[in-house]
């Protein structure tokens, strides 16, 4: 598909111009992933940077906006800081953005991780002293992204509110 060499540097322009903003339509993008979508269409990656400059003082591209709602999202689907730094990171997501998202969740891990053991596990589970279930329940908090400490303050309500539930 590449008609860049012959095609009007205007035209072509205009083209990358509508493929970003097709891109943005259904849900936003971190600019260097965006970046990473345009030079996949081949367009020069001196435009790609030009345009994805022009997104941003438009503020239709803006990674902290970004990062904001991406931790949201994932942190409301039972996912840990751990994990939402990494996929922000592969994202390439600046880290002082991806700290402050993490920072402006008004949330404790701990009880996240406590709900979604309550959603994946039976209190049997949970409750069970069985080092192959303690495993188990390690890694898939791990999975999820939370820390250690948060995992296992979380394994402990759940425990609590499991028995309290008997």
């Amino acid at each position: 598909m590449d008609n860049n060499t012959t095609e009007d540097p205007e035209a072509l322009a205009r083209r990358a111009y509508a493929t970003a903003v097709k891109l943005l339509g259904p849900r936003d993008h971190s600019r260097h992933e965006l970046g990473q979508k345009l030079l996949k269409r081949d367009f020069p990656e001196a435009l790609v940077d030009t345009i994805l400059d022009e997104l941003e003082s438009l503020k239709y591209l803006d990674d902290e906006r970004y990062a904001q709602r991406f931790a949201e999202q994932r942190a409301g689907q039972g996912h840990g800081p751990l994990s939402i730094r990494a996929k922000l990171n592969q994202r390439g997501v600046d880290q002082h953005l991806i700290s402050s998202a993490i920072a402006a969740i008004d949330l404790a891990w701990s009880e996240i991780a406590c709900e979604v053991l309550l959603k994946k596990f039976t209190a049997e589970q949970l409750h069970d002293k069985e080092d192959r279930m303690r495993a188990r329940i390690a890694r898939f908090l791990a999975s999820r992204g939370f820390s250690t400490s948060d995992a296992l303050t979380g394994l402990k309500e759940a425990c609590r509110q499991c028995a309290n539930e008997r």
